[in-house]
């Protein structure tokens, strides 16, 4: 009697950790290697697989972000609705006949009428002298957010600027992604903190040679000026995207 109650016991704890393991492991090596630990072991291995095989930082921090952005969708939703309506009224005599395939567009969920202007700044020689000139002009507030932010000319410039404006009372915020931008923790992110700005690590890293999910990071790269200029796209704050400056490279 009780060897089939272990052994059904057996297959249930294999089964139910076995599927934990395929819906949840990304790596093939991975899942082989857990799958064949919990078959063999499976006390131990199923044991093993939720103590450290996984992450659950990773799943609670997706969990808090998907509901931020959910609460943030809707709110722009919104946002952008009522702007709609506000510029449909204000620009009825402009608009003339095109107001009722504006109404339909709206209608349909294509809502974003926002005014606005975009450039496409290819390379960190179009980019950093841009992002330069309108951190200048910031009068409210800077909100930055980097993946790798590097200890040179760019990174200096950007840094000094930031400092300046705290100054003059500009609300300064700055998030960091803790792993690729630690060259700059013992002077950059201390000197700006000293200065006055808001400026804190992202998916900060406890032991840096043992971490094995390295790649879970915040790979943004964002510059909010204000509420009227951004900037966005795949380059961070570093010299080497900058053909301007002699790196050795070329980007």
């Amino acid at each position: 009697m009780w060897e089939i109650v272990l052994l059904i016991a057996y297959l249930l704890l294999v089964l139910f950790t076995g599927v934990r393991i395929l819906l949840d492991t990304d790596s093939p090596s991975k899942t082989l290697g857990y799958l064949l630990l919990v078959i063999v072991f499976p006390v131990i291995g199923s044991l093993i697989y939720f103590s450290i095989g996984i992450n659950y930082r990773h799943r609670q921090t997706s969990s808090r972000a998907a509901l931020a952005q959910e609460n943030c969708d809707a709110f722009f939703q919104k946002e952008i609705s009522d702007r709609t309506g506000d510029l449909l009224e204000s620009h009825a005599d402009a608009l003339g006949h095109y107001t009722p395939m504006v109404h339909f567009l709206k209608g349909i969920g294509a809502e974003y009428l926002w005014p606005g202007r975009f450039n496409l700044l290819v390379n960190g020689e179009a980019k950093f002298p841009e992002v330069l000139k309108t951190l200048k002009t910031a009068q409210r507030f800077i909100h930055m957010e980097y993946y790798d932010w590097e200890n040179d000319t760019r990174g200096n410039q950007i840094k000094e600027i930031l400092l300046d404006k705290v100054k003059a009372g500009v609300e300064v915020r700055v998030l960091y992604d803790d792993y690729a931008s630690s060259k700059i923790k013992k002077n950059i992110v201390r000197e700006l903190a000293q200065g006055g700005v808001s400026i804190y690590p992202k998916i900060k890293v406890k032991l840096r040679h043992l971490a094995n999910r390295i790649n879970h990071r915040d790979h943004r790269k964002l510059i909010i000026v204000d509420g009227i200029y951004g900037f966005v796209g795949g380059i961070n704050i570093s010299d080497r995207y900058d053909n301007s400056i002699d790196t050795g490279l070329y980007w």
